[in-house]
């Protein structure tokens, strides 16, 4: 969506002005997180799965995980189950084994952009596999 362009005299709708986005690096390594510094436990726990997944987007998140994140958020176990189960459902996270989890990279990537493509079909084919 772009800028609307209005006549100032009629007020009038005369056209739209949309920016075009050019890259101009394609294959620089990237994680891609919009994080906000605001203690926000949401975006916290997913700013460090960024953190510590994979080059596959693969992560362990086990008890160790939860327990090392929680005591400097000052939160409960239970509420970093609640969560990892949240990220789950609402398919943040595939679960692909006890504890292990694929980091949907629709969302988010840890790889070059030219390895982004295989990333997703690999993705896909576990979401067929593990759901």
């Amino acid at each position: 969506m772009g800028r609307i362009i209005v006549d100032e005299e009629t007020a009038e709708i005369i056209g739209e002005y949309k920016p075009k986005l050019k890259h101009k690096h394609s294959n620089i390594a990237f994680t891609k997180f919009f994080y906000h510094p605001m203690e926000n436990f949401l975006l916290a726990f997913v700013f460090k799965i960024g953190e510590e997944m994979d080059r596959g987007n693969k992560i362990t998140i086990g008890k160790t995980f939860k327990e090392s994140f929680i005591e400097s958020h000052d939160r409960t176990l239970e509420a970093s189950k609640l969560l990892v189960k949240s990220l789950v459902e609402d398919e943040v996270l595939l679960r692909i084994g006890r504890g292990r989890f694929f980091v949907n990279p629709f969302m988010f990537a840890k790889v070059q952009s030219a390895e982004l493509s295989r990333l997703r079909k690999e993705y896909r084919e576990a979401e067929c596999t593990y759901s």
